[in-house]
């Protein structure tokens, strides 16, 4: 036998077994994962009682920019198909735990839309108009209130109100946020400018 193939059995062999065992831990954790969501839906259809689910790795944004990672959601809630509060624990990233504009926030929970999770949070100015709908923690210590508006509240996905009537409603408050999202940045510009 030669001394290439020598090596490459003896080192190549145990790193193939290696790999294997990995993708076989990843893929009965990945189904474990979707099993463990699967339960939760369901759960969130017909149960009632607090629901905590363990979310790492899933990225923390406020008003676009990350701020940090996900660690663990809970809705809390006492009859089925609804939802009473919700408790976000967020990992902040270094830059973030300092920033005292992240600290100070009172956050606004503007959509339920999984596809919009890099808008789903902001900083909102003004809570009138808002439902309290629970709070975020965060992991390095410290909570900040959390608000969502009562039309997006009534076009939850848990509800029954999945008409156009609720989507016409998004749509106009997304576009609204959008435009005063605008304005407010058109006014720093300026200032900075002068």
């Amino acid at each position: 036998m030669s001394r290439l193939r020598s090596l490459v059995i003896r080192f190549g062999a145990p790193l193939v077994v290696v790999a294997g065992v990995a993708g076989v831990l990843a893929a009965r954790r990945a189904v474990a994962l979707r099993n463990t969501i699967g339960l939760w839906a369901d759960s969130l259809k017909h149960g009632s009682g607090p629901l905590a689910l363990g979310v790492p790795f899933v990225p923390a944004y406020l008003d676009g920019r990350k701020i940090g990672s996900l660690d663990s959601l809970r809705l809390e809630r006492h009859q089925p198909r609804a939802v009473d509060s919700l408790r976000l624990v967020i990992d902040l990233a270094r830059e973030a735990a300092d920033d005292p504009d992240v600290r100070g926030c009172t956050f606004q929970l503007v959509t339920f839309d999984p596809g919009d999770f890099k808008r789903a949070l902001e900083c909102a100015s003004d809570t009138a108009g808002l439902v309290p709908f629970g709070r975020v923690v965060f992991v390095q210590g410290g909570e900040a209130p959390l608000y969502v508006s009562a039309d997006e509240l009534g076009c939850a996905p848990w509800t029954d109100r999945a008409d156009t009537a609720c989507i016409r409603e998004r749509v106009q408050e997304q576009v609204q946020r959008d435009v005063r999202r605008a304005r407010d940045e058109m006014r720093r510009v300026r200032v900075r400018v002068r």
